[in-house]
């Protein structure tokens, strides 16, 4: 069980991630037009 729980753990952390880096870029997209 425990390992189950630390392999979701990096899936939800590797998922913020990549949706924040997808936010930032966004921004900085906006803000470069």
């Amino acid at each position: 069980m425990k390992h189950s729980f630390e392999v979701k753990l990096a899936a939800v952390n590797h998922y913020l991630a990549g949706h924040a880096g997808i936010i930032s870029t966004a921004k900085l997209f906006q803000l470069s037009h």
